[in-house]
């Protein structure tokens, strides 16, 4: 599965999600990983 199906499916899975707590959990887990993904770049660039 190429990347683009990959996260058409995991959108229509999440989609699905009808808990608030999931829901909020995974947001945190987005973001926590984005703003760690963006520091370790960050960090590769100034070096």
């Amino acid at each position: 599965m190429n990347l683009d199906a990959r996260k058409i499916s995991i959108v229509q899975e999440f989609l699905q999600i009808d808990n608030e707590k999931l829901i909020s959990a995974i947001e945190n887990f987005l973001y926590k990983n984005k703003a760690e993904f963006f520091e370790q770049n960050l960090i590769l660039y100034k070096s």
